[in-house]
């Protein structure tokens, strides 16, 4: 990985913590994070449509295609991850959504035929990160037992994952074709940018037609547009920030599956957030299955 990818990732990570943090201290629930996301869109908006809105009328008609499916499965994404928050602690939702989609990127990317630009270090890497996180449930060592794994918070935690999982890959084909047109104006900054202004809108879309089809989740989102708004545009701001750089970083990375790994630093940063800000107890597990995953990221950069 170059250094410019790292900086990058380092970044998003920080910021990628951070609104994990504000969604779980705010009454987490897919109506607040559409209210987050939605607000974050409306920020992103102002700076990047007067510099780039004209490119989305050269945004060819596949990518719109994708664009729609990569929302769906942000959608997915925000309203698991808010019920996993809503259902268990923050120090074990938190590192299994992050951790998981780097082994089922790594995997896809080789099914796809993309497993050439995959050193083996990258790949004990991820493994070492997903191994981690696993230990992350647990209180004391020896419990690694399915009933620590079967339960709300960890399967809903897994059904983010693979949101994850799914707008990650589509975003990178997506990105892809988008810097193959050079002559229509995309570059290694516009492209990534109005890009993840549409899949903003998409993404609003998808996950707002999941609220309001929910009389709980609609009287939710009534109550946090009233309660929340400060909140919610921070969170906006460091959920678009956060993917932001992380887009860009594609350009700087041989493989999707570099960026998916090392991102997973936000799992240090969330462990140790959680038991600082959310006083929840950081077990002997916890700090090992911490100590894995870094290593594993620092296999990521260097494979």
């Amino acid at each position: 990985m170059s250094p410019t990818a790292i900086v990058l990732l380092l970044s998003a990570a920080g910021f990628h913590a951070g609104w994990n943090l504000l969604g779980k201290q705010r009454n987490p629930s897919p109506s607040t994070f559409l209210l987050a996301h939605t607000a974050g869109m409306l920020l992103l908006a102002v700076p990047v449509l007067p510099l780039y809105g004209l490119l989305l009328r050269q945004i060819p008609g596949d990518v719109w295609w994708l664009l729609v499916v990569t929302g769906a499965f942000q959608a997915l994404y925000y309203a698991a991850l808010a019920s996993a928050y809503a259902a268990g602690d923050l120090s074990v939702a938190y590192p299994l959504a992050r951790a998981t989609p780097a082994l089922l990127i790594t995997g896809a990317s080789i099914l796809l035929g993309r497993g050439k630009h995959i050193g083996w270090a990258c790949i004990a890497g991820v493994i070492l990160i997903v191994a981690g996180c696993f230990l992350l449930p647990m209180r004391r060592f020896g419990e690694l037992r399915l009933r620590n794994y079967w339960n709300r918070c960890c399967l809903l935690a897994a059904l983010a994952a693979i949101g994850t999982a799914g707008y990650t890959l589509i975003d990178d084909a997506a990105l892809r074709r988008l810097r193959a047109l050079p002559e229509r104006g995309f570059d290694v900054l516009s492209a990534p940018l109005i890009y993840v202004l549409a899949e903003a809108a998409t993404s609003s879309l998808c996950l707002g037609a999941y609220v309001l089809g929910r009389q709980g989740d609609r009287a939710q989102l009534v109550r946090a547009a009233s309660d929340q708004k400060t909140s919610a545009l921070l969170m906006g701001a460091s959920i678009f920030l956060a993917y932001g750089l992380v887009l860009i970083s594609f350009a700087y990375v041989r493989d999707v599956s570099y960026a998916a790994a090392f991102r997973q630093v936000s799992i240090l940063l969330g462990v140790a957030v959680a038991a600082a800000r959310m006083d929840e107890p950081v077990s002997p597990p916890r700090w090992t299955g911490a100590v894995m995953a870094f290593t594993g990221l620092v296999l990521v950069a260097v494979g």
